[in-house]
């Protein structure tokens, strides 16, 4: 031939390596390098296959080859998009990609508490129980509290069962009412009057100190080899404060005196009571015990001022009246319970506020109820001081799980139950050992006595014509 090999065989991509191969140019520009077929793909196409005889065969743009070959675009929890070769997603309702990584898809599930209706929008909680429904939060307050300025955000952030809110929100009470357990009612005759040590009890020294909080029935372990249960009570908040006391000294002194039978838990077995455990039930006041309480003032003075460095008693008001009243025997405390309108709390009712029922706390504090944790901000006790009682309510901090001040030290508390030990437990709910014996219970501790007795399985027994400076009370009442 005249032109002889014209074709370089090495370079010409319509003849690469040989005269008959052409490089195919699908979708691109062929090459030829050394005599082996390449592409060079046109925008919007890729050679995926990495089989150059059929070009560059593969549409980029796609959700499978969105950029580049191989680059899938996800879509868990929603539909997955290409556009100008970079993935996007489009979530399903009900999904979303909180965490800005399109490489998990839409990840979060919306309408949930901690992500509503979009990504962050968590539903307060403070005070109840949040929830959402159909992407909108709500909030059903847990009992005792009330969203009483309609904002969401701050929770539940009113309690209930204040004079101001009674019940429910902008429940007020009138003057000289008492709001007990969500209803405006008459106070106790020990909370009459605007006396000290009546109505200025609390960290604000705004609350009646005859507030009696629903203590919610159940099951508390005794010990580990017993328990005991009880149905709904409820136990005053604070211990019987000398203000208190001296309205009811100056009813005895009148003449007052209770009825025989009174002061039984009669909201139980239909009005007999706790139960004994054996087919019969408390007795209630015995009208010999009458002589236990003194007829005459100058006699009150000298039995409850029965050591001058720690009595707080004080023959007229003074500055004690917030203080909890010591020098008391189980007779008066159970005499002044009745006069108020309640009555002495069983041992197993004591026992079940102070250690939060199911809870077992170690300390009326302690959360989780394992915790040892004490110190003088929780407790009046012999920690870092043993000086004196303090005004009740003083250690907020240590209220216990139903809002009760000072089931820790203190005073300690005179309980229903005569002692026996060991434990001996009735079958059933709502029992009391009604048998007499030679001394009643007494829990709590006292501001004298040091950690381990302010344990809310500690117990100890007096004997009940005793009032030392350690001992004092607080009162129980029908649930409502």
């Amino acid at each position: 031939r005249l032109d002889g090999c014209e074709t370089d065989l090495a370079t010409d991509a319509a003849h690469c390596g040989s005269c008959s191969d052409a490089c195919n140019a699908t979708h691109g520009t062929a090459t030829c390098a050394g005599g082996v077929c390449g592409i060079v793909c046109t925008a919007g196409f890729g050679d995926c296959d990495h089989d150059e005889g059929n070009g560059c065969e593969t549409t980029l743009g796609t959700t499978s080859n969105c950029s580049s070959c191989g680059n899938v675009c996800l879509s868990a929890g929603g539909v997955a998009n290409c556009v100008g070769g970079v993935c996007g997603l489009t979530c399903t309702v009900g999904f979303d990609d909180c965490d800005h990584d399109a490489a998990n898809g839409c990840e979060t599930t919306l309408g949930t508490t901690t992500n509503c209706s979009s990504c962050g929008n968590v539903c307060p909680s403070a005070g109840g129980v949040a929830s959402c429904v159909g992407g909108v939060c709500a909030l059903t307050c847990n009992t005792g509290k009330g969203n009483c300025d309609a904002n969401a955000a701050n929770g539940c952030e009113t309690t209930l069962g204040t004079t101001s809110n009674c019940g429910t929100c902008g429940n007020a009470c009138a003057a000289g009412q008492f709001c007990l357990a969500g209803v405006c009612v008459p106070p106790p005759p020990s909370c009459v009057g605007a006396a000290p040590g009546q109505g200025d009890c609390g960290p604000s020294a705004n609350e009646s100190c005859c507030t009696s909080p629903l203590v919610a029935g159940g099951t508390v372990q005794l010990d580990n080899s017993h328990s005991a249960t009880v149905s709904d009570y409820r136990l005053d908040k604070y211990e019987i404060t000398v203000g208190r006391f001296r309205k009811f000294v100056t009813a005895v002194v009148a003449g007052w005196r209770p009825a025989a039978g009174a002061g039984k838990h009669t909201h139980l077995n239909g009005g007999s009571g706790l139960s004994n455990g054996s087919g019969g039930y408390e007795p209630g006041w015995d009208a010999t015990w009458n002589t236990n309480l003194a007829t005459t003032k100058a006699t009150w003075d000298t039995t409850l001022l029965c050591a001058s460095s720690y009595s707080t008693w004080t023959s007229a008001s003074g500055a004690n009246e917030k203080r909890p009243t010591n020098c008391a025997t189980w007779f008066e405390t159970a005499a002044f319970c009745i006069w108020d309108g309640g009555f002495l709390p069983s041992e197993a009712e004591w026992q079940y506020a102070a250690a939060g029922g199911s809870e077992r706390r170690q300390y009326p504090w302690s959360v989780p109820g394992s915790s040892t944790a004490i110190d003088d901000t929780l407790a009046v006790y012999c920690g870092g001081s043993c000086s004196s009682t303090q005004d009740v309510g003083s250690r907020a901090a240590g209220n216990g799980r139903w809002g009760q001040s000072d089931l820790a030290g203190n005073v300690w508390e005179w309980t229903l139950d005569w002692y026996l030990s060991p434990y001996v437990i009735p079958a059933g709910t709502n029992y009391a050992i009604v048998t007499a014996s030679a001394s009643r219970v007494v829990r709590g501790g006292s501001f004298l006595l040091d950690a381990s007795y302010l344990l809310a399985s500690n117990r100890l027994n007096r004997t009940p014509s005793d009032g030392g400076i350690h001992d004092g009370g607080r009162c129980s009442r029908s649930a409502p």
